[in-house]
């Protein structure tokens, strides 16, 4: 059985970071109540969802996908441009390291896992103010090693690249063309997100199942007149801190 790593949400997790977007107040129960229907979504879609307490005291905790990529048996280890973020990573790799070899980001190096966009044995990596050319170049030799390839994307206004776009199944891109350029992708069919819905381009794909945002539906409707499966989850108050359906699980 596949397995995904998910975090519970700390008591500080309304002090978490935001960048592009004011600050809101973050309704605690709310969010509790939210991260565990996403529980039951990925448990239903056959995952085997492991809860971690390990970072507790940071408020950014559930937001597990930027700490660490996996490639298989591998895991590559990020190293966050938000020092506040680095000790996440630091936990996670010792919970890994049981079943993973490991690998770091180093200095001067910057990568976050929400930068990171795979689709077969090619990673896109978004260079945004929480990854840099260094944190890219040090994971591209990393994934060389592994025989994959990596390929560079330039973002803008847009905390990271999973923000900007996913694929809802290996030749299908759904994009933000204001965060990100899609001529970067050889991607055989482009969807842009609709008008007033900028964040809808972070999807997850778990099988045959594309997991959406439910709050962006003209989005929702093209994803479906393509004939994909669609699972709608409400992420109300993640999305306040910036946050989107990627961020709160690693998939292994």
């Amino acid at each position: 059985m596949k397995r995904a790593i998910t975090h519970q949400i700390p008591d500080s997790f309304g002090e978490c970071l935001t960048t592009f977007i004011q600050k809101q107040p973050i309704d605690l129960d709310r969010a509790r109540l939210q991260w565990r229907n996403l529980k039951g979504v990925l448990e239903s879609a056959g995952l085997q969802v492991e809860v971690l307490e390990c970072n507790s005291g940071y408020p950014d905790a559930p937001f597990v996908e930027d700490t660490v990529v996996s490639v298989n048996e591998v895991a590559v280890v990020a190293r966050s441009s938000a020092p506040s973020r680095r000790p996440e990573s630091r936990a996670i790799a010792d919970y890994l390291s049981a079943t993973h070899e490991i690998y770091h980001i180093e200095e001067p190096g910057y990568l976050e896992g929400g930068d990171v966009l795979r689709n077969g044995r090619t990673f896109y990596v978004g260079i945004s103010g929480r990854t840099n050319e260094h944190g890219f170049k040090q994971f591209r030799a990393l994934v060389k090693r592994l025989g994959y390839g990596a390929h560079a994307v330039p973002l803008a206004g847009c905390l990271h690249l999973k923000t900007a776009c996913t694929f809802l199944d290996q030749d299908t891109l759904l994009f933000n063309p204001s965060w990100v350029n899609a001529d970067l992708f050889p991607a055989a069919r482009f969807l842009e997100v609709q008008p007033g819905e900028p964040f809808a381009g972070n999807t997850l794909r778990v099988g045959e199942t594309v997991l959406a945002e439910s709050g962006n539906p003209r989005t929702l409707e093209k994803i479906r007149g393509l004939g994909f499966s669609l699972k709608e989850v409400c992420l109300s108050e993640f999305l306040k801190a910036e946050a989107g359906l990627t961020c709160l699980s690693v998939l292994l």
